[in-house]
């Protein structure tokens, strides 16, 4: 009687298991079978996919890796070329220094440039090291230029005995300073100012083209830089309002508080600084340190002759980095430093005076 109960049965319900009969639902196993089968596809999609995410990432670190050394090396030998250059300096007839020194320049100038364009993908502190040696480079600069042409200073003429020296007046020098304030001060503040309080100070392009302008000591005044300085040192200032035009290399700011700067540059570097406003065009990362309480603006200042400084300092107005800034004391790279903030646009300054 079993065999005539299992020739009713379908075929397809019918299964040997070693030397018995059993029936299974026919719809039941194809459910199962095709659980099963798109388990293992399931399975198998998500370890290519994962062998295509490291496949990716692998050859993107490589890239980065091999854009990195690129930057590396062409940085270094940049670098080195123009230390060969300032080398040369001293061997370099007398009336061909100005182009030598220009040459000099413009090599900064463009190196500064490629630095500025690789920011996007350097660490921090590549970019630190790159910016070091070009401030270094730019001082090296100065000091070649100081040594080799030197600007003519006043010098007091021996007395002969005897004879009475009639009086003279002092020499006019840019930057004046106090009595009570050495010698040493004045030379170091040859074009620039110091020592003054409530004045409104200017000067002219003819005056600071590619000259390293100091501002020192200064209390409640307003100062106007038109033209292409090649470096602008602030120091010691409070309550000011300061000015530049394009500044072809940097501008160092230390120990300055309840100050408006506005000013343009190829670099920024602000020490001891507190309450400073800076309406800034600056063409690579901003670099403060020892610093609080700072607001940054866009830079907004114009008089008539800023398009022709603006060629002449070879600054591109269309790079403006004026919202990233690198504090120094501040080490987390996932929050932005405490130290300073962008300016609301309710409370930044419309227009300035030319």
């Amino acid at each position: 009687h079993y065999s005539k109960d299992l020739t009713k049965m379908a075929e397809s319900d019918v299964v040997i298991v070693g030397e018995t009969w059993e029936t299974t639902d026919s719809s039941l196993y194809q459910e199962r079978k095709g659980a099963m089968v798109d388990k293992i596809q399931k399975r198998e999609e998500e370890l290519a996919e994962k062998k295509e995410k490291r496949r990716l990432e692998k050859e993107k670190t490589a890239a980065e890796d091999e854009t990195s050394d690129f930057f590396t090396t062409t940085f270094r030998k940049e670098k080195t070329s123009i230390e060969k250059l300032l080398e040369d300096s001293d061997s370099t007839p007398k009336e061909g220094l100005s182009d030598h020194f220009d040459k000099i320049l413009v090599s900064i100038q463009t190196l500064q440039k490629f630095v500025t364009e690789s920011t996007t993908f350097l660490p921090s502190y590549d970019i630190r090291q790159a910016q070091e040696a070009i401030v270094n480079l730019q001082a090296a600069l100065t000091e070649k230029r100081e040594q080799l042409q030197p600007k003519k200073k006043f010098a007091f003429k021996k007395k002969k005995e005897g004879t009475k020296e009639p009086q003279k007046k002092a020499p006019k020098v840019v930057a004046e300073v106090k009595p009570e304030v050495t010698s040493a001060a004045v030379v170091q503040i040859e074009c620039g100012f110091a020592d003054k309080e409530s004045q409104t100070l200017t000067l002219q392009p003819h005056d600071i083209e590619n000259q390293d302008v100091s501002l020192a000591r200064l209390t409640n005044c307003t100062v106007k830089l038109y033209g292409t300085a090649g470096t602008v040192h602030i120091s010691n200032v409070s309550g000011c309002r300061i000015f530049t035009g394009p500044v072809s290399r940097s501008v160092f700011v230390d120990d300055c508080k309840d100050t408006v700067l506005v000013i343009a540059c190829q670099q920024l570097r602000v020490h001891h600084t507190e309450d400073t406003q800076f309406y800034l065009h600056v063409t690579s990362r901003g670099i403060i340190e020892d610093s609080t309480r700072l607001l940054f603006a866009p830079y907004n200042w114009t008089y008539p002759a800023i398009d022709e400084h603006y060629k002449k300092s070879g600054l591109d107005r269309e790079r403006n980095t004026w919202d990233d800034i690198d504090d120094f004391n501040w080490l987390a790279s996932d929050a932005r430093s405490p130290n300073w903030a962008v300016m609301s646009e309710d409370k930044r300054e419309g227009e300035w005076e030319p």
